[in-house]
């Protein structure tokens, strides 16, 4: 790893000309001398931290050079991600931060090359990235092979983050829990209440059930009132819930944002377990209550007494023998409140004698599903098309056997329908859900 000295600076500023007035100490030189200008301006030059497009001219300046020297970009969908493939090393840029990997020989003359067009610190073995501190291990596995394991740990940034709550809520206990997550009944949810209690009247022909006698009318025009009053009854219904919500305002609302968002920061690195619960009030920041207070403190007890949880990593295989795993799930109407159900994703590369995780996904379908096959379909189509999909760009160019990726879902029924593409009572789907025909097109790939 190694960090580039001045990032910005090293790039020229490019596109509409930016002037800027000096202050008397930066006017430094003979040519200053005897000046008399009370604000004299000069053309700026080089891409200064500040000016809105440092950051463009910078990313195109390492990356001329990076592509001068043999580094090539993977692809359009993998930004800032180099192969050098007659050293076989890959190269990650973020922003001045630079981390490089592949075999020992190579990488002293990959940095070198690197630093031929930019100014670099030393490179130091690895360590802390972006906050993350990686750890290398040998270890032995159960049948006697040597094996590399990694380390992913953050356990100062998740204590700091359990720190900024306790400091929002001082005097607060955290008791030890088992589960980041509130026990939740279905019963309880809003959305399988009954909409009307009393007497009704059944259809004869969909044989649905309507309230008794509120759905009789005496012609059209009292059918039209009565479909006017309702939708002003369901617009007033919403005005009151926003009241109510107003009425049951958590006390963290002003600052949830802020520490539930450095939460996801440490859990996507290193606590794939968190993001179901920080998915959840993600989505609760506009319409923060009492029970978000609750699940919020909930979270955090979790955290703070897993706090040296790490997640590990590791490899005693040959490249060869590698293959890109990607499973996805979801629960079905999982949340109780809307009904909606979760998509989980999980990447790994396996091997016989290998489990390196890359990734995992916890994210709320957009639409409610009538079924367990619809929800499984709903999270494979994410799954193969925000990562596994993607992904095979990177694979095939880091893996000398360019694999394909092994795909595993644990719904028998949604299968069947992706290996066949057709689903006659679920027809609705490519226009609610827009993903049956990609995964099918996937699938037969």
């Amino acid at each position: 790893m190694a960090d580039a000295e001045q990032a910005y600076v090293q790039a020229l500023l490019t596109g509409t000309e930016t002037w800027i007035c000096l202050p008397p100490e930066a006017r430094i030189g003979k040519a200053w001398e005897g000046c008399t200008l009370r604000r004299p301006v000069v053309r700026l030059r080089l891409a200064l931290y500040g000016h809105p497009d440092s950051g463009t001219c910078w990313e195109r300046h390492c990356d001329a050079h990076l592509r001068k020297v043999g580094f090539e970009p993977v692809s359009e969908v993998w930004n800032s991600c180099y192969f050098h493939h007659k050293l076989k090393l890959y190269l990650v840029v973020y922003v001045d931060d630079f981390k490089l990997a592949g075999p020992k020989e190579s990488l002293a003359q990959g940095w070198t090359l690197i630093r031929q067009g930019l100014q670099m610190e030393e490179p130091t073995p690895l360590g802390v990235f972006l906050g993350c501190n990686h750890v290398k291990e040998t270890i032995t596995l159960a049948d006697g092979t040597k094996a590399v394991l990694f380390k992913y740990e953050m356990e100062n940034f998740m204590r700091s983050c359990v720190e900024k709550y306790l400091a929002h809520v001082p005097g607060l206990r955290l008791r030890a829990v088992e589960t980041p997550f509130l026990p939740e009944d279905q019963n309880q949810s809003p959305q399988s209440a009954p909409c009307a209690h009393g007497p009704v009247t059944e259809c004869p022909w969909c044989y649905n059930t309507f309230e008794g006698a509120k759905h009789t009318f005496k012609d059209r025009q009292a059918h039209d009132t009565k479909v006017s009053e309702r939708k002003k009854g369901v617009q007033a219904k919403i005005a009151q819930q926003k009241l109510d919500d107003e009425k049951d305002k958590g006390r963290l609302a002003p600052s949830a944002a802020s520490i539930v968002m450095k939460i996801l920061y440490g859990a996507r690195f290193v606590r794939m377990d968190l993001l179901r619960m920080i998915g959840f009030l993600a989505c609760a920041f506009t319409r923060w209550t009492s029970d978000c207070d609750k699940r919020l403190h909930r979270l955090v007890s979790y955290l703070d007494h897993t706090v040296t949880a790490v997640q590990c990593g590791w490899i005693a295989d040959p490249l060869t023998s590698l293959q890109p795993t990607l499973y996805a799930d979801a629960d079905f109407a999982g949340c109780v409140l809307t009904q909606r159900s979760t998509t989980g994703v999980y990447l790994v590369i396996r091997g016989p004698r290998t489990c390196w995780p890359i990734l995992g996904i916890s994210k709320r379908q957009g639409c409610v599903s009538n079924s367990t096959p619809e929800a499984e379909l709903v999270a494979t189509s994410h799954a193969l098309r925000m990562v596994g999909c993607p992904g095979l760009e990177l694979w095939q160019n880091l893996l000398p056997h360019a694999p394909k990726i092994r795909f595993l879902e644990d719904n028998q029924a949604m299968l069947q329908c992706v290996k066949t593409g057709r689903n006659p009572t679920m027809r609705h789907l490519p226009r609610t859900h827009s993903c049956l025909l990609y995964t099918s097109d996937a699938a037969d790939e």
